[in-house]
């Protein structure tokens, strides 16, 4: 059985600096800070390690 989890995308944007300037903008500022970058990473790590341990409950 694949695992739920195991495949991870990612997103490629190709644009003009500006372009990127204003995208940039939309979010909220601490978004982007490393604290968030960092809780980020450690929340799909501790998704990946559920992943691997398999299910919880019992399928019926």
């Amino acid at each position: 059985m694949p695992s739920l989890f195991s495949d991870y995308s990612s997103i490629v944007l190709q644009s003009e600096s500006d372009e990127f300037e204003k995208l940039c903008a939309l979010p909220p500022p601490h978004v982007l800070s490393d604290e968030v970058q960092a809780q980020t990473v450690e929340e799909i790590d501790r998704i990946r390690r559920m992943a691997a341990d398999g299910p919880r409950v019992p399928n019926r």
